[in-house]
């Protein structure tokens, strides 16, 4: 009856790179070379006849076969998962560590973590969060939630969200006898920094043709939601990621003055490359990405 089906396993090797954009990336969270993703690809390609995937430098993008091909694959293998969840619940027990900073479950992750609570009620989610502290270890958890360029040694990094970052102030910074009129301008206004080691302020000053050195004064405010409610208050200025503070962009309490912007960085989800992951980690992985697919649909990214 299902004899001229192509193999599950080049269609998880097709689903994984469609969603993911990328074969490397696929070949991470399938514990596959990229070399063997592309294999099976081009064997499902070969198989039915179509190309799939534009092959471009450094990109792959659907072709019009391969977006209606992804859709079909994507439910079905999501239905598939919640299918073995229903049948075999004991497979799904366990604990879950994930280390992500506390700005990021506030302002992402903790109104959808219902919804992998409600469907995964055997697995016991700890979070902590000291995932930006120097001393962070990623053998200490399952995965790891974190801002960057995807730039670690050592790690798995699977792309969660890619955001820029914008410099974002209250209306008030831009009004009265001291308002700031331009970019040029943040040489004497207040900057609101991370702690030296995870900030951005001198990448995004010299985007704007600014000497770091020679800027206004810096003030040091490492918990990222102070630094925001400072921001709000018109204490400063801050940096910040659009998506993730767009009820208040929305609502008038911050503003983007500015058109440069840091562009290359994201959330990325770490795993260690050298311990085994949990089958309960791996449910946790595949939930958190499907809700990472879902917010870029609603927001175009």
């Amino acid at each position: 009856m299902f004899e001229n089906l192509p193999s599950l396993k080049s269609i998880h090797a097709f689903e994984a790179a469609a969603r993911l954009g990328s074969f490397s990336v696929a070949g991470v969270e399938l514990s596959l070379t990229p070399g063997a993703i592309g294999y099976q690809v081009k064997q499902l390609e070969k198989e039915l006849g179509v190309p799939l995937f534009e092959r471009r430098p450094r990109k792959i993008i659907l072709t019009e076969a391969g977006q209606a091909l992804y859709r079909t694959t994507h439910k079905l293998l999501r239905d598939l998962d919640s299918e073995i969840k229903h049948i075999a619940p004991d497979r799904g027990t366990g604990k879950v560590i994930v280390a992500a900073s506390t700005y990021f479950v506030a302002r992402w992750l903790t109104e959808r973590l219902g919804r992998f609570i409600d469907s995964n009620p055997r697995i016991d989610l700890e979070l902590t969060h000291d995932v930006n502290d120097p001393g962070f270890a990623l053998r200490d958890v399952d995965y790891a939630i974190r801002w960057g360029n995807g730039d670690w040694k050592d790690y798995h990094a699977i792309p969660l969200l890619e955001v820029p970052l914008v410099a974002v102030c209250a209306p008030s910074q831009l009004n009265g006898k001291s308002r700031i009129r331009s970019s040029a301008d943040l040489k004497k206004a207040t900057l609101l920094c991370d702690d030296p080691h995870n900030d951005f302020w001198s990448e995004y000053l010299r985007k704007c043709g600014l000497d770091p050195e020679h800027t206004g004064k810096r003030r040091v405010i490492s918990d990222a939601n102070v630094r925001l409610k400072w921001t709000m208050d018109g204490l400063g200025f801050a940096l910040s990621q659009p998506p993730l503070i767009q009820t208040e962009l929305n609502e008038g309490k911050l503003v983007i003055p500015f058109n440069e912007k840091l562009e290359g960085y994201g959330y990325y989800l770490l795993s260690s490359s050298k311990k085994a992951t949990k089958p309960v980690a791996e449910t946790f992985k595949k939930w958190v990405l499907d809700e990472a697919d879902a917010f870029k649909i609603e927001h175009m990214m």
